[in-house]
This record gives structure tokens, C-alpha cells and sequence, in this order.
């Protein structure tokens, strides 16, 4: 999608019309059986672009979301933002597109025909986060009046030309603009999937495909309309698009069950294994698209959580239950330390101790815990999006498109992520949401950088593949090679204040710097930037050094009348930011729901 060399049909060569085409099966959006031809078309661009533009955007639960412009995309961006949950204000030229805007769900309209949207917008008190459809870029200043602090203008219209913006306005509130583009054909079919279980539809005008030209006029000339005579053309499909693509279709699906886990990592899947066997029902809500959160590999290379220690008898335990034998991490040989001298060699190693590697990567923990979990427990593409305690005493969890009432709710994932993402209804009590909002997420300021070779060549040159370096981009490296060497790697972290333009290149001249020249040519330099992760870091959270809170007193004690409960590594009163500490929170929330069944029997 960002490939610098990327060739769209039709516009880089010609063939956008053509009959028949050959693509890639990896390029093709399964099409919801309930979205027609007509309705399906408009997500494979617009769609897709609002869709991952509102979602993707960070604005806390509740938080106010303002669409300039109610064109093809502006349409569709607010549909998707009030479904999300966001107070939406839309703005367009003139008040015609009022009622469709309010019809919609908007909680507001701007005319900018009658006033500079930006400011009022200010007079609001700001909006979390602008997403600017409009192809002109003659408002982008003033739009930026209508941040909130820490406010993010996001631009998906745009046109040729450039725009100014007053740097005391960016710095002095801590605003950003961003540009955003399109989605993958995965995330196609995840905007499609939502429109369907929100009946969102796109408006669609219409015409016989010999007005092809003329149809072309009317998008160019921007007035294209649904008009009433347009129902009777096309097929019994193409009319029944334009006739549904107001009607609201069920936006709750309500699932009545023991215990709701919020995340599909090692502690939350760990949770939900140990309350299945017991005899609970469990439901694990993931966000992502796949398990595992930060235990996440790829072709069996560990681009999170890599290593466990002796003295942590809970990892242990449960890889002597799934089976699993590890194997010790590689010390032997030399130090590579690059400080402001240069790079020097230091007799032993300096920085690993003993520690035990996962095989097949940390991720088959996961993988072999779901596996043991009954069919459907857990489900991808949940984002919990709020938690109400109810006057029946019990717990309403709701996602896009599902609630789930529940007695218990087990929050495996960050507490400021949670903080971020969910609203509760009663609020936490003071004292844990100030806990939480400043508990780190742990690797949540990190990159891992993984470079993967033919073989371990340093080994034979008497070196541990262990490094410290004063210079950077990587600030430590170690050998992460598999049993025996194979596969050959090296890994590194770097802080994500590092990541810039040419961070790759760099990280190769580093690697040759400290290992020789064979190290700047890796097979594969895989980098996993855990900053931008939208389902494990927050804007909101300090960084990972910060460890004051990990653990604290207020994640021990279950709050909502004791029935939410904390199973992330940070929230354990030992070894947090370890797998070890994952399992412990799990251990600990899964105790308290199962001694308050005993107390009440």
C-alpha cells in the first residue's frame, strides 16, 4: 500500500476497465453476502479509508471525532465514527446535507460556508481528532484551531499543491497532522463486515453503463445524487442497494455468559484455560486480528517477548504441561561494546545471563493454549469499547456489534490501554485511574529489530552475538539464533524515538560496524515498531522505565462490585513486564472469581 513503486490500474497504466483481470488471491476483499455488487464497491476505497482513518485514529471512549467535508468519503466517515461511538460534528459547504448528517447520527453540523469551521469547533472545546476529506487544502490552518490538546488533524482528501500551518499552533498544544491512505484487503473486508452489522451504506447513484461518460461528467462536476428515478434502473441488485442503503440493520447481538476475558495474549488465554477447566463459560474478546498480543513471531522468530529465566516456576509449569522442552539461550564468547571511543572488544560475555528460549517462538504458547479452549471462546476483531455494571449486579461489556453480559470481566490488557479504549460505567475509582494512566506499557516505547542470516557467522569468529552500543540506532543486541544455530539471528532494541527515515540502513551500518561485513547483509531484517501498535501502546502512557506502578496494591483488589479483575503483566505483583508475571495476574484474577463462587455457595 506504501510501496514507493506502488502502480495503481487504470491511473499508472491503463486496463482500470478492463473485463477480466489476473491478481494475486492475497489482493482480493471477500465480498458479505449481504452487500450487493453496487454496495460492496464504494468500501474497496472510500470505505476502507474512513474505515481504518476512524478506527485507527486513538481518540479515547467518547471522545469527539469532526468530518470536514460530506462527499464520498466525508459520508462515510461519519457513519463509521457514530457507529464507533464517537460524539461526531460534521462539517460541509451550505446546510442542504444537514438532515443526512443528522440522520446519520451527527451530534452536530457546521456550515463552513457560514464561518471557519476551526473556530467553531473551539467554541466546542475542541475535537480529539479532524479527519479532512475534502480535496481543497485551503482550510488545513484554521482546521488545526480545532484540536483539543494533543489533537491529531488526519487528512484522506487531498489534492495537488501545499498548505501552510503555523508552528506555535502545532507546538504549544501538542497538535499533529497526519495523512492517511486506503487499507489492505484484509481491512476491506473488515470495513465491509462492520457495514453490514451497522447498516452503513454507501449512496449510490445508479447508471447504465453505456452514461459511462456522462456519469463521469457528473462525479467530476461533484453532483452526483440518489434521485427517486434513479430506482427504476439497473437490476433487481443495483435497486435494492439504493433502496436499503438507509435502512438500519441490528447493531446488538446480546451473548449471556460466566466470564468475558478482554485480550487474546498469554495472560488472558492463560485466564481462560484455567476458568474453562473449571467449569466456567468463557467468551476471550481480541481486538487484533490474532492472538498472542505481545508474544508474536513470525516464521518462528520472536518479535516480542523472547526469553524466561530460572525461578519463573509458572512458565516452566506450563511448558512441562503443554509438552514443551525449551532450549537455553547461546553465552559463549565475546562483547562487542560502540561507545564514543569506537567499537571495542571485551573478553567474555557482559551482557546475557542464563535464560531459556521458547521453540517454535513464544507465540506457541498461545497457540497451544487455544488449543485447548473450546471452539468459539475466542473472537478476533472484538475491540471493547465500554463496561457498564448493571442494577442486576452483573457486568455489560460491549463491542462493536456484540454485548456480552457477564458476572466477571477479566482486563488482560494494559491498564492504560484499557484507560484509553474503554469507557466504564460507574467511572474507576480516582486512585486506579490515576494508577493506571500512569502504569507503562511495557515494550510500549520499544522497537525489536530482528536480522535474520544463512548462519551464525560470529560464533566462529569467537563472538556471543552480544553487544552494547552509545551510538545506536540499536542500544543492545543479542544472538537469537535457534537450537544448534539455526536459524541463524541476531536482535536488537532500539527506543522508538530512533524510528526515522532510513532507520533500516542505519541498523545495517551498526551491525556491520560491531559484527563485520557479512552483518550488513542479512536475509531479512524484520522491525517491529511496538509504539505504533494501536491494541498494545497509548499516546497517554510514560515510557517503559517508568516501573513505579507495575504491580501496585490497586490491581490486586477486583473493583465493579469484585467482579472486573486485571491479568496483564504490568498489573502483577511479580516479575511484571515477564510472561512470568502475565501468568501470575492470571492466576491471581482467576482465584477471586473462583472463591467468590465458593463464598456464595
Amino acid at each position: 500500500m506504501h510501496c514507493h513503486q506502488r502502480l495503481i490500474p487504470g491511473v499508472s497504466y491503463p486496463g482500470g476497465w478492463s473485463t477480466t483481470v489476473t491478481v494475486p488471491a492475497s489482493a482480493l476483499a471477500r465480498i458479505p453476502e449481504e452487500l450487493s455488487f453496487v454496495e460492496a464497491a464504494p468500501f474497496g476505497c472510500a470505505g476502507v479509508t474512513t474505515f481504518n482513518a476512524v478506527r485507527l485514529a486513538r481518540v479515547p471512549a467518547g471522545g469527539r471525532i469532526a468530518v470536514i467535508g460530506i462527499g464520498g468519503l466525508g459520508h462515510l466517515a461519519v457513519q463509521f465514527a457514530v457507529a464507533m461511538g464517537y460524539e461526531v460534528v460534521a462539517a460541509g459547504r451550505g446546510d442542504s446535507k444537514r438532515p443526512a448528517v443528522e440522520a446519520w447520527g451527527a451530534a452536530g453540523f457546521i456550515d463552513i460556508l457560514g464561518g471557519s469551521a476551526g473556530a467553531a469547533l473551539r467554541a466546542m472545546g475542541g475535537a480529539n481528532v479532524i479527519v479532512s476529506t475534502a480535496s481543497k487544502h485551503d482550510m488545513l490552518d484554521e482546521l488545526m484551531e480545532g484540536l483539543a490538546a494533543r489533537g491529531r488533524l488526519i487528512v484522506v482528501g487531498f489534492g495537488a499543491g501545499t498548505f501552510r500551518a503555523r508552528l506555535d499552533t502545532l507546538v504549544a498544544h501538542a497538535r499533529s497532522i497526519e495523512g492517511h491512505l486506503t487499507g489492505s484487503p484484509i481491512e476491506t473486508e473488515a470495513a465491509m463486515r462492520f457495514a453490514v452489522t451497522h447498516g452503513i451504506r454507501a449512496q449510490v447513484q445508479v447508471m447504465p453503463l453505456g452514461s459511462a461518460e456522462e456519469a463521469l461528467r457528473i462525479q467530476q462536476a461533484g453532483q452526483a445524487r440518489v434521485p427517486h428515478d434513479s430506482l427504476d434502473r439497473g437490476s433487481r441488485e443495483d435497486r435494492r442497494s439504493v433502496v436499503e442503503m438507509t435502512t438500519p440493520m441490528p447493531v446488538d447481538i446480546d451473548i449471556d455468559i460466566d466470564v468475558v476475558v478482554v485480550g487474546a495474549g498469554i495472560g488472558g488465554l492463560a485466564a481462560a484455560e484455567a476458568l474453562s477447566a473449571a467449569g466456567y463459560g468463557v467468551a476471550v474478546l481480541e481486538a487484533r486480528e490474532r492472538i498472542g498480543g505481545r508474544l508474536f513471531a513470525v516464521d518462528e522468530v520472536d518479535l516480542g517477548a523472547t526469553w524466561f529465566w530460572n525461578g519463573e516456576h509458572r512458565v516452566h509449569s506450563l511448558l512441562q504441561r503443554l509438552g514443551t522442552t525449551p532450549f537455553p539461550q547461546h553465552l559463549l564468547g565475546d562483547t562487542v561494546v560502540e561507545d564514543l571511543r569506537g567499537v571495542q572488544r571485551i573478553r567474555g560475555n557482559l551482557i546475557d545471563v542464563p535464560a531459556w528460549r521458547y521453540p517454535g517462538g513464544a507465540s506457541s504458547l498461545t497457540s497451544e493454549l487455544v488449543s485447548l479452549l473450546p471452539d468459539d471462546v475466542v473472537r478476533c476483531g472484538q475491540a471493547v469499547r465500554r463496561i457498564e455494571h448493571d442494577d442486576a449486579d452483573r457486568l455489560v461489556v460491549y463491542t462493536m456489534n456484540w454485548r456480552w453480559r457477564t458476572s466477571h470481566v477479566v482486563l488482560a490488557i494494559p491498564p492504560a490501554l484499557a484507560l484509553a479504549d474503554i469507557a466504564f460505567a460507574p467511572d474507576l475509582p480516582g486512585p486506579l485511574r490515576e494508577t493506571a494512566a500512569a502504569t507503562p506499557v511495557w515494550m510500549g516505547d520499544t522497537i525489536k529489530v530482528v536480522a535474520a542470516y544463512e548462519t551464525p557467522f560470529w560464533r566462529s569468529d569467537g563472538l556471543a552475538g552480544a553487544a552494547i552500543s552509545r551510538s545506536g540506532p540499536l542500544v543492545e543486541i543479542h544472538d537469537m539464533s535457534g537450537p544448534d544455530g539455526a536459524p541463524a539471528a541476531l536482535f536488537g532494541f532500539s527506543h522508538a524515538s530512533a524510528m526515522r527515515i532510513g532507520f533500516e540502513e542505519a541498523v545495517r551500518r551498526q551491525l556491520s560496524r560491531l559484527f563485520g561485513d557479512a552483518a550488513a547483509r542479512p536475509q531479512a531484517l524484520m522491525v517491529q515498531d511496538w509504539s505504533k501498535e494501536r491494541w498494545t501502546a497509548t499516546d497517554a502512557a510514560p515510557g517503559s522505565r517508568d516501573r513505579r506502578h507495575f504491580g501496585s496494591d490497586v490491581y490486586q483488589r477486583p473493583v465493579m462490585g469484585g467482579r472486573l479483575h486485571w491479568a496483564s503483566t504490568e498489573t502483577a505483583p511479580a516479575f511484571a513486564g515477564h510472561v512470568e508475571g502475565a501468568l501470575c495476574a492470571a492466576e491471581r484474577a482467576v482465584a477471586a472469581i473462583c472463591e467468590r463462587r465458593r463464598a456464595v455457595i
